[in-house]
């Protein structure tokens, strides 16, 4: 369970304290995919290698499907349809997680990349 909050509160997968974003902010786009170069807690380098974090991008792709499923799902089980207003909510959600969607992935990418590749 701490290794799933770590990467839910974006902390470092070794030391789950420090922060995988220099900036807090999710929703500043300027700064949105700044991470320091390593944990400041416990020196766990961040920047593996020049394009590691574009496997983030099949993880955000997945967890957005499962999210946009999920409230569909919901809305198919409960109502035995889906309206267009469920379509456009599920829609509006997704654009507003977005950001937060864009880096839980980045955390998620690199640990798994920490946990069975990186401790060898």
């Amino acid at each position: 369970m701490k290794k799933f909050f770590g990467i839910w509160l974006l902390r470092c997968p070794n030391c789950f304290k420090g922060r995988l974003f220099t900036n807090p902010n999710p929703y500043n786009l300027k700064t949105i995919t700044d991470m320091p170069k390593a944990c400041p807690n416990c020196g766990l380098d961040f920047k593996v290698e020049i394009g590691f974090y574009f496997g983030a991008a099949y993880i955000s792709y997945v967890v957005s499907c499962f999210f946009m499923l999920g409230i569909m799902g919901t809305a198919l089980i409960t109502m035995g349809w889906v309206p267009k207003w469920v379509v456009g909510l599920a829609i509006v959600l997704e654009l507003i997680f977005a950001t937060y969607i864009l880096r839980f992935s980045r955390a998620l990418w690199l640990s798994i990349y920490w946990w069975y590749v990186g401790d060898k």
